[in-house]
């Protein structure tokens, strides 16, 4: 499985909240500028309503942008850890002036773990998706109930969504560092900016860590994103490896490519 390591980018046709008891997409290519907008959770809160509320073609592919594990887990709400137990297809409300065909898919979770959003999710239960994937709807394909799976999602309405661009993927899959990031260090850095660095590129303040993946592997998904996190060190931030040192962790700083 790959990691899921997109967000949510393009606007989508209004969606009606669910009621009742995600990688293959292609990354679009984000300017540096765009990046350094608005922080992380704003953007990602702002895309999911995009998602749910903003006019467009429920005929085109969901699109994403690249993003890191650590970026998925500080713009997200909720950072859960759990097996999927079952799933059904729920109503919508106002389903009379909706598309019948716009349905949601509501995954029955059995929570081992919360990474993030403890006082908000304390009795999850479920995580709902549309169902269409052009509607960037994560389907869940393993039948194995005994599988723990790591799902980002955001809290609209009280309930949490997910998508295929949030970061939804086996924790078998996980590297150790990974694990070490969701219990303990990407919390430390979110307030610390990571920039997709396709192309030539340059920090421009002291908070910001050029995230190079995609120019020495061909790949976003590379040593940063296995090991890396982007964390703050005095009045600054910058790539700390997670992989265990004897105690220690390197820190450094790349400030131009």
């Amino acid at each position: 499985d790959a990691l899921p390591i997109y967000s949510v980018y393009r606007e989508r046709r209004a969606l009606p909240f669910p009621t009742g008891p995600g990688i293959s997409q292609t990354p679009l290519e984000t300017g540096q500028d765009t990046a350094r907008t608005m922080d992380a959770s704003t953007c990602a809160k702002m895309a999911v309503v995009l998602l749910l509320l903003a006019l467009g073609s429920p005929a085109e592919a969901c699109s994403c942008a690249p993003r890191h594990p650590q970026m998925a887990y500080c713009s997200s709400d909720v950072v859960v850890r759990g097996k999927i137990v079952g799933e059904a297809k729920v109503s919508m409300e106002n389903s009379s002036a909706a598309d019948p065909e716009l349905d949601w898919i509501r995954y029955h979770i059995k929570v081992t773990k919360v990474y993030k959003g403890f006082e908000q999710v304390q009795d999850l239960q479920f995580l709902y998706t549309p169902m269409q994937e052009n509607l960037c709807g994560y389907n869940h394909v393993s039948n194995d109930r005994s599988e723990e799976y790591v799902f980002s999602g955001h809290i609209i309405e009280d309930k949490v969504i997910i998508t295929i661009c949030g970061f939804n993927v086996r924790w078998s899959k996980l590297t150790l560092s990974q694990k070490r990031g969701l219990a303990q260090v990407y919390k430390t850095g979110c307030e610390c900016v990571i920039i997709p660095c396709h192309g030539p590129c340059a920090v421009n303040a002291p908070n910001e860590c050029l995230w190079t993946d995609a120019l020495i592997s061909r790949t976003w998904v590379g040593q940063q994103v296995h090991h890396l996190a982007c964390v703050p060190k005095g009045k600054e931030c910058g790539w700390e490896t997670m992989k265990s040192q004897g105690g220690s962790t390197p820190f450094f700083k790349t400030s131009k490519l």
